[in-house]
């Protein structure tokens, strides 16, 4: 085995590990208490987002900050707003555009995502990105599917920021070449920029 092979298998298997911790320490927190961070959350993002008028956000996973309440506010205020949907095939992912949050709809493992007929929004003001876990430089730890990293490598000068519960941060992350940070980071403590 040369070194390279066995860095990038260490590196798999501390992702591993931490992918497990995340599930726990989110699966430790309350309803309710999800429910409060995410009203914080919501707070330090109206701030961060300003006068954006293009906005990328994500439908929650269950164990996710809850952005909707946010996305209708956009709505209301005539901001554009996307939300991600995968491609399977190519494994591709963009961002399209929604009139209403009613045009969500429930697609692979349960993710709502908008029509593939939707527009895509190419130059998005900013972006809110979830993940698993955010590190102390903005480094991102996934699901494992590379989607976010290819989309955000390709968005040009949208402002990124990534999307979790104060558990979810950690010091350090694993970094491969391919890994894009985030410029901030919002939790229910406020938000962080890296950059």
């Amino acid at each position: 085995m040369n070194p390279a092979d066995g860095s990038a298998s260490a590196s798999a298997a501390q992702k591993r590990t931490i992918r497990a911790e995340m599930r726990a320490r989110l699966g430790a927190m309350s309803t309710a208490e999800r429910q409060a961070a995410s009203g914080a959350i919501r707070d330090a993002l109206r701030a961060w987002l300003g006068g954006a008028r293009s906005v990328v956000l994500f439908a929650p996973m269950p164990t996710e900050p809850d952005l909707m309440p946010l996305a209708q506010e956009l709505l209301d205020r005539g901001v554009v707003i996307g939300f991600p949907r995968v491609d399977w095939e190519s494994g591709e992912m963009a961002a399209r555009v929604v009139q209403t949050l009613a045009e969500l709809d429930a697609s692979r493992g349960g993710v709502r995502e908008p029509s593939a007929d939707a527009a895509v929004l190419r130059a998005p003001d900013a972006v809110l990105v979830p993940g698993v876990a955010f590190d102390d430089r903005g480094v991102r730890l996934g699901r494992g599917g590379g989607h976010y990293d290819r989309y955000l490598s390709g968005i040009g000068g949208a402002r990124t920021c990534g999307v979790a519960f104060g558990v979810q941060r950690v010091e350090r992350l694993p970094r491969e070449t391919w890994d894009v940070a985030v410029g901030a980071l919002a939790t229910e403590r406020g938000v962080t920029s890296f950059s």
